[in-house]
């Protein structure tokens, strides 16, 4: 028993060590409209590493698509804009069969938005993730997440 609580304690501190900053905003009622940039607001202390990015999103299986667009602009510690990046992101096969983690109608997909990608500077950073469906309201959109995470590779 004490071994199978070592093994536990080591997959899981070794699986979180490199998450640098995960945080996930309910959408209201479900339904992301458009004008709504979600923000996330983060500190870089290591400047020298390298870092992955990851667009996290909950749906119930009533999301009408089989994908999504999202845009994502991003500012530096000072405010300044350092991108502005439109994203499709794919999230059912042609028969419907969602490609996320799913246990009933909620469907979890963590998305690679970034890959071993430097931040200038420590210090703040800030995403704002809105969706560039054509559609103005996004039904079925329980919570949208970013993660970031050093790259161990």
């Amino acid at each position: 028993m004490l071994f199978i609580s070592l093994v536990a304690l080591f997959v899981t501190s070794s699986c979180t060590k490199s998450l640098i900053y995960q945080k996930h905003k309910k959408i209201p009622d479900f339904n992301w409209t458009y004008e709504y940039a979600i923000p996330f607001n983060f500190t870089i202390k290591d400047s020298l590493s390298k870092y992955n990015t990851f667009f996290n999103l909950r749906t119930s299986s009533r999301y009408p698509y089989s994908n999504i667009w999202i845009r994502v602009k991003k500012f530096d510690r000072n405010g300044a804009m350092i991108s502005d990046k439109k994203y499709e992101f794919i999230l059912a096969d042609i028969d419907g069969r969602w490609f996320g983690q799913g246990l009933g109608d909620i469907i979890d997909n963590k998305i690679p938005l970034e890959k071993s990608i430097l931040f200038e500077h420590s210090g703040e950073y800030s995403y704002y993730v809105n969706h560039e469906m054509r559609s103005n309201t996004l039904t079925g959109i329980m919570d949208v997440g970013l993660s970031v995470e050093k790259d161990i590779n």
